[in-house]
């Protein structure tokens, strides 16, 4: 594979990869590294590259000309693609690592001042790639990143392919810890498994390990893990350890949907009738999310009937038998009277009862999805959270107007936007639960 750098500093790149697997896959062979500055397609006697920005304000811009015959000097190969190295380019992450290393060429552009010059972007730069979210002083260090990262996955570089796979977020988790000799250090043993000669037991051992490692240092990689079913045990575990060492027996969090008071679409208040699609629906996602309860609110004798015929069917009767995760599911569910019975058994659960509702309006929008689980999470032991769902054409104002926090409207990619309320529950417990977890 060949490097091609454009720097205004070459000795820099060069130096850098004078030693290491990198520097022996270029005296090898294996890769090849080439630097063109750009100060040599100038044409004054300062040999200039950069220039005072239009419209004003401080710092110097790089020049669009030098750059691009910079670029169009090099010799290109197929499917070369143009790099510049940009705090508004997207993150290099070890999927874009493995995609790059694909590539016969790589042609890296580093900035330097305040930037460069817009058209050359335009005109001639594939894709912009940043290294993290803070400030360097120029690009020669973050291509030195992005070659090490692309050239450990060029066949032949790193000696042991094995120890590529392994690496932090090839998989998309973090790595496993690893021990060597001696086998005792200021006190501490290294993990019996890893000495048991069990090849099997290890990598089970380091699979924990490693989703463990990546659940408490980095769960935000979770969200674009393909977990196995394996793994995804192994998470739910760890959950419930962690649940069990800080005394919390199960979820801080509880649902009520409210068949009374909502309103209609004419804005009247309404009592609405219990169907038996949210009954089923909703207390299926309660189960799978692991909450607390689901409150059922409706002030009607006759619909407390009907739910306990048609729960009594599930968790005693003939469906108990035909489908007995129905039953489980259906052990969460609790139908009262009022709204107000809903606040006192929940209050009773925490320090503080905090109720939630969702809005069709942005405007009333007071905390978003993250922010909400950020809380559920930091505050379990202080905090029941009671989240509450409408029906007909939604709740109350008074009801509004008594929440605590008010969670983002569900928007579509239309204008359509008429959601069931046991959809808008399955998605909303979704983003609160899935993984989520502050550091």
């Amino acid at each position: 594979m060949r490097f091609d750098v454009v720097t205004l500093f070459p000795d820099m790149l060069q130096g850098l990869f004078a030693e290491g697997v990198v520097g022996r896959a270029l005296q090898s062979d294996d890769l090849t590294l080439n630097c063109v500055n750009p100060r040599d397609f100038t044409s004054d006697v300062h040999r200039t590259v950069d220039d005072t920005r239009y419209g004003g304000g401080a710092g110097m811009l790089m020049k669009a000309p030098p750059l691009a015959q910079a670029v169009q000097s090099l010799p290109r190969r197929p499917g070369s693609r143009v790099i510049y190295l940009s705090p508004q380019g997207k993150p290099l992450t070890q999927h874009k690592v493995r995609q790059l290393a694909q590539q016969e060429q790589l042609i890296l552009v580093c900035g330097r001042y305040e930037g460069v010059d817009q058209r050359f972007i335009d005109h001639y730069v594939d894709e912009e790639i940043s290294i993290g979210d803070y400030v360097i002083s120029g690009g020669e260090l973050a291509a030195g990143v992005v070659i090490d990262s692309v050239a450990r996955c060029i066949p032949g570089v790193v000696g042991q392919v094995q120890s590529v796979v392994e690496d932090s977020f090839f998989e998309g988790l973090l790595d496993a810890p690893h021990y060597t000799r001696p086998a005792q250090f200021e006190g501490e043993a290294v993990p019996d498994v890893l000495a048991s000669g069990h090849h099997e037991k290890i990598e089970d051992w380091r699979e924990q390990q490693a989703l463990e490692r990546t659940w408490q240092q980095r769960p935000d990689l979770l969200e674009e893990c393909r977990l196995g079913t394996g793994q995804r045990r192994l998470l739910r575990d760890l959950l419930e350890q962690e649940n069990l060492q800080r005394g919390q027996r199960g979820s801080n969090v509880s649902i009520a949907l409210v068949h009374h008071p909502v309103y209609n679409k004419h804005r009247d208040t309404i009592t609405t009738s219990v169907t038996n699609m949210d009954l089923h629906d909703i207390s299926r996602t309660v189960r799978t999310f692991e909450l607390d309860r689901y409150y059922v609110v409706t002030p009607v004798k006759s619909q407390h009937e009907l739910i306990a015929r048609i729960t009594h069917h599930w968790t005693s009767g003939y469906g108990s038998t035909y489908n007995p995760n129905r039953k489980e599911a259906f052990d969460q569910m609790v139908v009262v009277s009022t709204l107000e019975e809903v606040r006192q058994r929940c209050s009773a659960k925490g320090e503080r009862l905090v109720v939630t509702v969702t809005s069709a309006n942005p405007a009333s929008t007071s905390i978003t999805y993250p922010q909400l689980a950020r809380r559920i999470e930091e505050q379990r032991q202080g905090e029941h959270h009671l989240i509450l769902f409408g029906t007909g054409w939604g709740l109350t104002d008074e009801i509004m107007a008594q929440a605590d926090l008010v969670l983002p409207p569900i928007d579509g990619n239309g204008r359509y936007n008429h959601l069931s309320v046991r959809s808008a529950v399955a998605i909303i417990m979704d983003r609160l639960f899935r993984y989520y977890r502050q550091p």
